[in-house]
C-alpha cells in the first residue's frame, strides 16, 4: 500500500527569485498516511493561522495543491479539495499558501515565479521576458518582481530545458481583473498588484526537445561542444567563451521555432512568435555578458 507524504507550506521566496535553502516554510510539521483505496482525498482550508517557534502570528491564502507520485502522474490544482489516483508509488501531495499582510514592496508590482510541477517545487532558470520596458527582464528573473508604473507584457518562455510551458496562474490581483493572462503572456495594468506563477512540465512519454534537421543540428553540436570545452573547442570562428545557460536557452529557442513550422497556421504562428521571443531576450542577455566580460579583459 503506498504512503502518502503531505505538507501545508507557506511561499517565502516573494521579491527573490533565487531561492536560497528553501522556497517553503512548513505550517505544520509533515505527516504521512498510508492509503488502501484510491483516491485519495485531503482539503486545504482557504486560511492558514499559525504561531511560529517564535511565537509570531502568521495568516496565509490557499494558492494551490502540487502532486507528484499519483498513477496519473504529477500536477497542480488549485481546488482545495484534492483527489488523486492511487498506484504503486509513494505520493507527495502539498498545500502551498501565501502570505498575508507585510510591509508591501514599496512601489505596485507584480511577483512572478516558475515551478516545476514533476519536482514539486519552484526553479531558478530565468523563464520570461518583459516589454515594452525591455531592461525590466532582469530583475523580473532575478529577483521575481516587475513594477507596474506603466502596463507591462511579460512573457513566459515556451520551454525551459525538458520543461514545457503549461500555463500562468493568475493568484492574487488587486484591482480585481487588472492583469490578465493570454497563453504565455501576463499583463499587467499601471499600479496593479499581483502574484503569478508560471507552471512548466515535461510531456509525458517523451522527450520534449524536438529534432532538427542536420543543419541546425550540425551548428549547434559545434558550439555546445565549444561551451563543454570551456572555450578550447572546435567552432567555426575559434573558441566560445563558456555561457553554457544562455546557450541552451538560445538552442530551446531554436529547436521550438522549428518543431512549430510543422503545425498548422495557428499554432506555427504562435509557437514560432513565441520562439522569436525568447530568442530576442536570450540574445540581449548574451549581448550584455559579451560587453561585461570584454570590459573586464576576459
Amino acid at each position: 500500500m503506498p504512503v502518502v507524504h503531505t505538507r501545508y507550506v507557506t511561499y517565502t521566496a516573494a521579491g527573490r527569485r533565487r531561492h536560497p535553502g528553501s522556497s517553503a516554510a512548513d505550517i505544520t510539521p509533515p505527516f504521512d498516511n498510508t492509503v488502501s483505496s484510491s483516491p485519495y482525498t485531503d482539503w486545504a482550508p482557504p486560511t492558514a493561522n499559525w504561531t511560529d517557534g517564535d511565537g509570531v502570528s502568521h495568516s496565509a491564502n490557499f494558492a494551490f495543491w502540487s502532486v507528484t507520485g499519483g498513477a496519473d502522474g504529477a500536477f497542480v490544482s488549485t481546488n482545495p479539495a484534492l483527489s488523486v489516483p492511487v498506484g504503486d508509488t509513494p505520493i507527495g501531495v502539498t498545500a502551498w499558501y501565501l502570505p498575508t499582510g507585510g510591509d508591501g514592496i514599496g512601489e505596485p508590482g507584480t511577483y512572478i515565479d516558475a515551478f516545476d510541477v514533476d519536482v514539486g517545487d519552484f526553479f531558478d532558470d530565468d523563464f520570461v521576458s518583459v516589454a515594452p520596458d525591455t531592461d525590466l527582464s532582469f530583475n523580473a528573473n532575478e529577483l521575481g518582481l516587475v513594477p507596474t508604473r506603466a502596463p507591462e507584457q511579460i512573457t513566459a518562455f515556451a520551454s525551459i530545458g525538458p520543461r514545457l510551458l503549461q500555463s500562468w496562474q493568475l493568484l492574487v490581483v488587486s484591482p480585481p481583473g487588472a492583469d490578465s493572462v493570454n497563453g504565455a503572456v501576463l499583463s499587467t495594468a499601471t499600479k496593479s498588484m499581483a502574484v503569478a506563477f508560471a507552471f512548466y512540465q515535461r510531456p509525458r512519454g517523451g522527450s520534449s526537445i524536438p529534432k532538427l534537421d542536420g543543419r541546425v543540428y550540425e551548428a549547434g553540436v559545434r558550439i555546445i561542444f565549444g561551451v563543454t570545452a570551456d572555450g578550447g573547442g572546435l567552432t567555426d570562428k575559434g573558441p566560445v567563451p563558456p555561457w553554457e545557460p544562455l546557450v541552451r536557452e538560445l538552442a530551446n529557442a531554436m529547436a521550438l521555432a522549428y518543431a512549430g513550422r510543422q503545425g498548422g497556421a495557428e499554432t506555427r504562428l504562435a509557437v514560432v512568435s513565441a520562439a522569436a521571443k525568447q530568442l530576442g531576450a536570450t540574445a540581449a542577455k548574451l549581448g550584455r555578458a559579451m560587453v561585461e566580460e570584454a570590459k573586464l579583459g576576459l
